[in-house]
């Protein structure tokens, strides 16, 4: 065996290795940043669930304002004021569904990002192997030409 085939098969061999520990390196970053979007995730849905709480006070500070005005005002609570109360109570829940399902959205975008960096891990640590089989056999190839 000459020289030449024995550092062709030592730079294949450390070039394969290189190629491994890279997809081994990018599916732990992988991991890494899809366990970051999980914990987004969770903080979207905690922060719709206080957005929601927040408005919900605010609409019984509102409605306890406009019943304190409709009864200053010498007016009965009925007929219309009675149907302001109810929009505002009905516009008020409208909102607070808006909230969640925003949180919702935004949290099932998170996961769904989580889910495909997750995948794109997975492909790079077997691409990463997939590259240092082909580099092992090419550099195979090359130092048995050279003998």
């Amino acid at each position: 065996m000459s020289l030449e085939s024995v550092l062709i098969a030592a730079g294949t061999g450390v070039k394969a290795f290189g190629q491994i520990q890279a997809g081994v390196a990018a599916s732990r970053f992988a991991r890494a940043e899809a366990k970051y979007l999980d914990i987004q995730a969770k903080d979207e849905i905690q922060r719709g669930v206080l957005e929601e709480r927040r408005l919900r006070l605010d609409i019984r500070r509102f409605l306890g304002t406009q019943r304190t005005a409709i009864g200053a005002s010498g007016a009965e609570l009925s007929g219309t004021s009675l149907e302001l109360l109810g929009d505002t109570a009905a516009l008020g829940e409208e909102d607070t569904l808006a909230i969640r399902s925003g949180a919702a959205r935004r949290a099932f975008g998170k996961r769904t990002q989580a889910t495909i960096t997750r995948a794109r891990g997975r492909f790079a640590k077997r691409k990463g192997v997939s590259d240092a089989f082909t580099t092992l056999l090419t550099g195979g190839a090359q130092a048995y030409g050279t003998i």
